[in-house]
């Protein structure tokens, strides 16, 4: 059970130095990823540094974020079937954290972000409850789900490190970590391609919030409040379609009411 590669190591990446945007938009993402219009603006040098800029600046996430550089606890899902193949979430004890994954026939993504004080009380509770270290259960279900996919959990404390691999899971304390651990990852990619559309393609801003309010609904967000400072910036910002920035507005009252 113990790891191809130390978990602190991980979190060495270079990737960091890369602000997301200029990452995002290299080699084989664009086509899949950006509109007509994305490719317009970057043709003429907009956002690239050649010519003059007429894109938003984009928040630098990966400062706030770290490098995490003691990684306590390990999220890995693998599925080479799935449209996204690989998704690898690390979480340092105090919430720096480091999401990598892998959509097919495109590069590998590195994000950094914080997970919230809330988040991570949750974590470490479920890992608690479930003495985690100590104890040598599999959590595998008696019948084999292969073709879901393999889910890898990890946790370090103290020079003592411990993980799990199984495909389904009957425990509660599993299952809520493992949906804790995907809230995360489509929480910091959804806030990614949202900063992303915002910058290089702001007439598509309305289809991804879109989709945010959609996953809003469905709770498949580890953290809403994350995305209440770019909501607040995208409804006073006049460069994106008015539609957008009333459903921004809207946005913000969802995430209110979800705190309550």
């Amino acid at each position: 059970m113990t790891p191809s590669m130390p978990l602190d190591l991980r979190l060495q990446s270079e990737r960091h130095s890369f602000p997301r945007h200029l990452f995002w938009l290299s080699g084989k993402h664009l086509p899949g990823l950006l509109t007509l219009g994305a490719w317009l603006l970057l043709l003429s040098g907009a956002g690239t540094g050649v010519g003059a800029s007429v894109l938003p600046s984009q928040p630098q996430r990966e400062t706030a974020g770290g490098p995490a550089a003691d990684p306590a606890y390990r999220f890995l899902f693998e599925n080479e079937r799935f449209i996204v193949s690989l998704q690898e979430v690390l979480l340092t004890a105090e919430g720096k954290g480091q999401y990598r994954y892998q959509r097919k026939e495109m590069e590998e993504m590195v994000l950094s972000f914080v997970a919230s004080p809330a988040v991570m009380e949750e974590i470490k509770g479920l890992f608690a409850e479930l003495d985690f270290l100590r104890s040598s259960e599999s959590y595998q279900h008696r019948r084999d789900f292969s073709h879901l996919g393999t889910i890898t959990l990890g946790m370090r404390q103290n020079g003592t490190e411990r993980e799990v691999r199984f495909n389904y899971s009957d425990r509660s304390q599993i299952n809520q970590l493992v949906r804790l651990f995907r809230g995360l990852a489509t929480q910091e990619s959804r806030l990614f391609e949202i900063e992303t559309v915002r910058a290089t393609d702001p007439i598509s801003t309305p289809a991804q919030l879109r989709l945010l309010e959609g996953e809003l609904k469905s709770r498949t967000i580890a953290d809403p409040s994350r995305f209440t400072p770019l909501l607040r910036e995208i409804r006073l910002d006049e460069g994106i379609p008015l539609i957008a920035r009333n459903h921004a507005t809207r946005l913000l009252e969802q995430i209110d009411r979800l705190r309550k």
